[in-house]
Order: structure tokens, then sequence, then C-alpha cells
């Protein structure tokens, strides 16, 4: 990775505690590196990396996983479309490109690169097209999760964007080693960490690591797109013992209610 996290567009402290958690797994993770020269022949792959002072490394291995990114492959033909400065598709709040009647949704018209962003981008654009009155929306607030051991999931802003908004927030975190569910499963590893804006108490954005942090995660989401706050999600009775009290805990601990950890 050439950015000092593993996971870069994640919350730093949740990229921090994967680190730790890969290190013990015994999987080197070689963060601030960048690939200076890759050669491939019949016995393997050689990859050359450097570290930020310039250092040269060669990784040695019968194969090599290339995932480094996502560009556009566009439609053949003669048509004529628009396109960003990325080279991705341009679409208007219709998902209509600037050929008339021709529209776009998915990883077409550029990031984030995700099934379930392009499947609801893919729908408002054709509830758009036939229905009447209805007005398509643009993905705002989406999940991304990471299928890692341990899962790795969040939706909205990041601590770090928060402050760099110059927002006023709270945060609220709670280790899954204080959830009587994470204990009983084995997987105590990692927190639900939830940043809950002042003065009205929204959640502006939510990191989970963890046992079924994607699967979580989804309860946040709507807590975002239906604006609840703190005070209606720590009103709402979650089973005990789960994992998904977690988020209950974690709001109680930013509004300073905790009364587990």
């Amino acid at each position: 990775e050439m950015l000092p996290n593993l996971l870069p567009v994640e919350d730093t402290e949740v990229s921090q505690v994967l680190e730790k958690s890969f290190a013990k797994q015994g999987i080197t993770a070689l963060l601030g590196h960048k690939t200076v020269k890759t050669e491939a022949g019949e016995k393997g792959v050689k990859i050359t990396v450097a570290d930020p002072n310039g250092t040269e490394k060669v990784l040695e291995a019968d194969v090599c996983l290339v995932a480094i990114g996502v560009s556009p492959l566009l439609p053949g033909g003669s048509l004529k479309i628009g396109l960003t400065d990325r080279g991705y598709i341009q679409t208007n709040d219709r998902y209509e490109t600037t050929v008339r009647g021709l529209y776009a949704a998915g990883d077409i018209i550029g990031p984030p690169w995700l099934a379930h962003v392009a499947s609801y981008e893919a729908i408002q654009a054709i509830e758009g097209m036939f229905v009447p009155g209805f007005k398509p929306k643009k993905v705002t607030i989406f999940p991304g999760c990471t299928y890692c051991h341990p899962q790795v999931a969040s939706v909205g802003l990041t601590e770090r964007a928060a402050k760099e908004k110059g927002l006023k927030f709270k945060v609220g975190k709670f280790p899954f080693m204080a959830s009587g569910k994470a204990r009983a499963i084995g997987e105590s590893e990692g927190f639900v960490k939830v940043l809950i804006g002042e003065p009205h108490g929204e959640v502006l954005g939510a990191h989970i690591i963890g046992p079924e942090a994607t699967e979580m995660i989804a309860e946040l989401g709507l807590a975002m797109t239906l604006e609840a706050t703190w005070e209606e999600i720590e009103s709402t009775i979650h089973a005990h013992p789960t994992l998904s009290e977690g988020v209950r805990e974690a709001v109680e601990i930013a509004a300073g209610h905790a009364i587990h950890v």
C-alpha cells in the first residue's frame, strides 16, 4: 500500500486495529511502499517495492494478485458520449448521458465502485424513466464493506473527514471486548465507533471493525437516511445478547450515558 494505512479510505483507528490484527495472524503489510518493478517468469513472479526512504526490496512468489484500481470500459460504436475528466460516463440528475434517451449507472459513471451502489443507481434510473413524477436520487449515503478478518464496515464521514470539515461532534466507541455476545463467540476484537453531530445529535458517520461488521452497518445507514438522533437509537431496545447492542452502547458513550464500559 502506497499510503500510510492499510485501508486509506476508512477511519484511521480502524486501519490501525486491522494492521495489528493482521500482524498477529502472521500477515505482513508493507505500508508507505510503492511498486517499482514487476517481473513474471515460468517459476513465479518478482516484485520490487520501495519504502518511503527509497530503499528497495524484492518480493518473490508463485503468483501475484493485482487489485490496484478500476478503469472504465466504455461502449464502442459511433455514439459520442460525454465523459468526466476521469474518463467515466457523464450523467445528469436523472442518470441520462449527454446522448438524449441513453442512460448509465454503476461503475461506468464513476466511484464508489460497489455492487449495491450500482444496483441502487440502476433502479433509480429505471424508475425515473417509467414512473410518472418520480425524481431519481443520486447516491449520498452508502455502506462500504471490507470482507477481511476481522470484518470492516463504515458509512458516512470518518473522524478525520469530520475534523477537516470543521464540524462539531462527539465520538462514541464501544469495544467488542465488552460485548457478551462477542466474547461468547470468541470474536472480541474490534469496536463500534459512531460520530454524533452537535447540537442536533444526528449520526455523521459510523465505523465498525469486528464480528459481522458488514451486517451491523445497515442499522446505522438507516439511521443516517432517516436522520435519526442518538436519542432515538438509544431508546430503541436492542436484544441481549447480540452484537448489534454495540451500536446502542456506542451512541450512549458519545452522549456520556455509558453504563457498561
